[in-house]
């Protein structure tokens, strides 16, 4: 727990501040420590302000906030469409923070924009350990301790999404820098090993060296399609000839059978 000068007296000064509603938050209270990770329950009641919950709190949320009584930052959005009528509780489970200090609240809010806060309460980790506020003074100078926090899963996502990223990237300038000759792709991808944030391409000596090999290779392949192709028309015309000398000959055969 803080000491006397962060818990109960500095609590009591942020208790349920309301605007024009008559809803009002008693749960959490001063000093509530939650645990993330667990379930609990948040739960309001009649200020005995007209006009009552059942009416004027018909569609509303709740919202986990952070930041100072001017400058208030939307961590995640509890519930919506909640309703008067039906509850006077919500059941949550707490998200886990950063950092597991006494500077998360909770805002109620109606679709008349009428407002209501719970006062400030701790999330701390299963060690139940606790820091303190960044800041001791509300820019106004009010003696309430404040902090800005923010979701461990929050940051957790947006890292897994700049890894996946990075590797895609990665891929990419790998396969734009192996050359492609007349459709021969190099098989050898020893300089292409690609970690999670690492962007590693082949270097420019084993580039030159696929160039080179896969060059000769298809010069000597086009070599020998050309002299396929020759041997083959060399062919052709001598079975040409033949077929027209035997031609003759038969012709000849026949005349002298007249004679």
């Amino acid at each position: 727990m803080f000491p006397s000068k962060y818990s109960i007296g500095a609590a009591l000064l942020a208790f349920c501040v309301v605007t024009n509603a008559s809803l009002a938050p008693s749960v959490p209270e001063p000093g509530t420590v939650w645990q993330a990770g667990k379930e609990y329950e948040i739960i309001w009641e009649e200020d005995n302000i007209k006009p009552s919950i059942s009416q004027a709190w018909t569609d509303f949320r709740i919202d986990l906030m952070t930041g100072d009584n001017d400058d208030q930052i939307v961590l995640d959005t509890i519930a919506s469409n909640m309703s008067g009528v039906d509850s006077m509780s919500y059941k949550w489970v707490v998200p886990d923070v950063e950092p597991h200090a006494n500077i998360y609240f909770l805002m109620f809010t109606n679709d008349k924009d009428e407002a209501a806060w719970t006062t400030r309460f701790a999330i701390v980790g299963p060690d139940n350990i606790q820091q303190k506020p960044e800041n001791t003074l509300q820019p106004d100078g009010q003696n309430i301790p404040w902090g800005i926090g923010k979701l461990v899963d929050e940051e957790q996502t947006v890292a897994s999404v700049s890894v996946v990223s990075a590797v895609g990237d990665a891929a990419i300038s790998a396969a734009a820098a192996v050359p492609s000759v007349g459709g021969v792709v190099s098989e050898n991808t020893s300089n292409m090993s690609i970690m999670p944030g690492s962007q590693t391409a082949p270097s420019a000596s084993n580039v030159q060296a696929t160039t080179t090999i896969t060059s000769k290779a298809q010069s000597s392949q086009t070599s020998g399609d050309s002299a396929h192709t020759a041997s083959n028309v060399s062919s052709a015309s001598a079975l040409s000839a033949l077929a027209n000398f035997t031609g003759l000959l038969v012709s000849l055969t026949v005349g002298m059978l007249f004679l």
